[in-house]
């Protein structure tokens, strides 16, 4: 499967003489990023943020838990909108049990949502 084309596509090259030892350097900084070298290059040139790999991966950990949280919230509020007695029970969990559950995760969702913010302004602040 073909790449898409891009609306603005980048026809225009900058060449660079560095030494041996900075474009090593150069390299050993975009692969820590999730960009190439070229994109690393112009976002130090553009002022535009570079988040590490590990700080990206980590961020989509957090996004994933967060919408795993969400998914489990709404399977409750399913079960407590559907479930035809007034005083429903999940295994062991009485309805007001059930409906404190729901609370806390969907109260954590939004924490792993914050976290996961934190984590990037971090990265691209330092």
């Amino acid at each position: 499967m073909a790449r898409p084309k891009s609306k603005d596509p980048k026809t225009e090259r900058i060449s660079v003489r560095c030494t041996k030892e900075e474009k090593r350097l150069i390299l050993e900084k975009s692969e820590m990023t999730v960009m190439s070298a070229s994109e690393y290059l112009r976002a130090l040139g553009m002022n535009y943020p570079i988040y590490s790999r590990v700080s990206w991966q980590a961020v989509q950990l957090f996004v994933k838990a967060a919408k795993d949280q969400s998914r489990i919230g709404g399977i409750l509020k399913y079960y407590l909108v559907h479930s035809k007695e007034k005083e429903a029970y999940l295994g062991s969990k009485s309805r007001q049990e059930i409906e404190e559950i729901l609370e806390a995760t969907e109260a954590r969702g939004e924490e792993l949502l914050e976290i996961a913010k934190g984590v990037l302004y971090d990265c691209q602040a330092g």
